[in-house]
């Protein structure tokens, strides 16, 4: 049933074509015509995609069904791409903006809640140091993204 309805649906774009072109008792080929059919269900997220050749004739067709809601055309950036690449320091904390970082009173008090006892917390380069001990009681010197706070280097 779909490929009958297809095919009288190209027959019929192919008869508008060359009625619209002048071409209709000419006996030579149509040229390949491509419809610009939407089908009845648009899926969420259309893909970027550049035709690699565009046909001489498109009709322009509306479909039965309009779709209540018609996806906006946003070119293909990742999340990562849309960012602003930061460097790292040689501890290998990224370089933020100094007013993204965490307060140093909110990242004392979160890493103490890890369970992190701090003699000396500093900062250093783009991190947040400190020296103490872990919740273990073992010897800790541990870098802090200064951002979020996630370990970026501990040492001995």
């Amino acid at each position: 049933m779909k490929r009958a309805v297809s095919m009288t649906l190209v027959t019929l774009l192919a008869g508008l074509a060359l009625t619209a072109c002048g071409d209709k008792d000419d006996k030579k080929p149509a040229a390949a015509v491509t419809p610009a059919v939407t089908p009845a269900v648009t899926p969420a997220v259309t893909p970027a995609v550049t035709p690699a050749v565009t046909p001489a004739v498109t009709p322009a067709v509306t479909p039965a069904v309009t779709p209540a809601v018609t996806p906006a055309v946003t070119p293909a950036v990742t999340p990562a791409a849309a960012s602003v690449a930061l460097a790292k320091d040689k501890n290998g904390c990224l370089a933020y903006p100094k007013d993204q970082w965490m307060s140093e009173a909110d990242a004392q008090a979160k890493i103490n809640g890890l369970g992190y006892k701090v003699k000396t917390f500093k900062v250093t380069g783009n991190c947040y140091e400190i020296y103490g001990f872990d919740k273990t009681g073992k010897k800790a010197e541990v870098y802090f993204d200064a951002k979020d706070l996630s370990i970026v280097k501990t040492g001995d």
